[in-house]
């Protein structure tokens, strides 16, 4: 039977005995301190710790925060190691601007290293409140840094002036988002938690969608919207035996459910960020397996 593990598991099941519709394993990375390995760290009565977080970019490379390595690593979708960013990285948290620059979120720090290699720390404002754990996420919207938590607003933590990063100006415009920024119009996405079994898709423009289960919600948060306006919605969803399954809704512009797909929530280490979604729809997973990193392309 299986047991519920919130991030970590003690024991990995294999992902293809049980049977995951719509899922093409596209890259295994080996566990290791190589140029091209990720770093694990285990101990008998500590979390095992590997990559945390992981983000894309418009070119689809994939940058993997290696905090055990201190180092951000970056592949392509086929697994092939391209290069290695940084030295003593450490962090809870990644993402990538269209011009290369790499964001990570350490404690109330931005630690922005340029495509060279060069460093910036920016300090976070003290009133945009962060607790480092699963759903804690930064996300960039037309070149600038927002930070955002499970089911909560974005906040810009780093806005551009004069063609530099500095920390972003409380008093300027858009600085927070209701939501997730939609691509195609100007609506921003989040979810309402109405009970353990009822929640609403929102849209700050009207959109409305309905979610409910015979087992109990967890932890929801929209992961993103791709080039048609199609909003992706990532779940926890607990079963009587306690296992906590991971499924990602497909919801048309329209509000309709266009699809539902299980994907695995089995990790052998703690993991912040799962999924990463591309701008046709694919979903990207990140699964932390005893041998190593996996990734796993699903559609719908």
């Amino acid at each position: 039977m299986l047991k519920r593990f919130s991030f970590v598991c003690l024991s990995f099941f294999a992902i293809t005995a049980l049977s995951f519709a719509n899922g093409v394993r596209v890259a295994v990375i080996p566990w290791g301190s190589g140029e091209s390995q990720l770093g694990l760290r285990t101990g008998k009565e500590i979390d095992h710790v590997g990559p945390l977080s992981f983000a894309v970019d418009s070119a689809n490379t994939i940058y993997f925060l290696d905090e055990v390595n201190g180092r951000i690593s970056v592949f392509n979708l086929a697994g092939k190691h391209l290069k290695n960013v940084g030295k003593n990285i450490r962090g809870s948290s990644i993402a990538v601007t269209d011009d290369g620059n790499v964001a990570v979120l350490q404690n109330k720090e931005i630690h922005l290293l340029d495509p060279q290699g060069n460093l910036q720390k920016i300090v976070i404002s003290p009133d945009i409140a962060l607790t480092r754990g699963y759903g804690q996420h930064l996300r960039v919207h037309q070149g600038e840094v927002y930070a955002t938590q499970l089911n909560q607003h974005l906040k810009k933590v780093v806005q551009h002036n004069s063609g530099k990063f500095q920390a972003a100006d409380n008093s300027g415009s858009n600085l927070e988002f209701a939501g997730l920024p939609g691509k195609a119009s100007n609506q921003t996405y989040t979810v309402d938690w109405k009970n353990k079994h009822l929640v609403l898709v929102k849209g700050s423009a009207g959109y409305l969608v309905t979610l409910t289960t015979h087992d109990a919600f967890g932890g929801l948060q929209v992961i993103g919207v791709d080039n048609s306006e199609n909003v992706y919605v990532e779940s926890e969803r607990v079963t009587q035996d306690g296992y906590a399954h991971l499924d990602i809704y497909k919801l048309s512009s329209a509000g309709q459910v266009l699809g539902v797909q299980e994907i695995p929530n089995m990790y052998a280490t703690t993991v912040f960020k799962k999924t990463e979604l591309l701008n046709d729809g694919t979903v990207l997973q990140m699964v932390t397996t005893p041998s190593g990193v996996e990734i796993w392309k699903w559609t719908f």
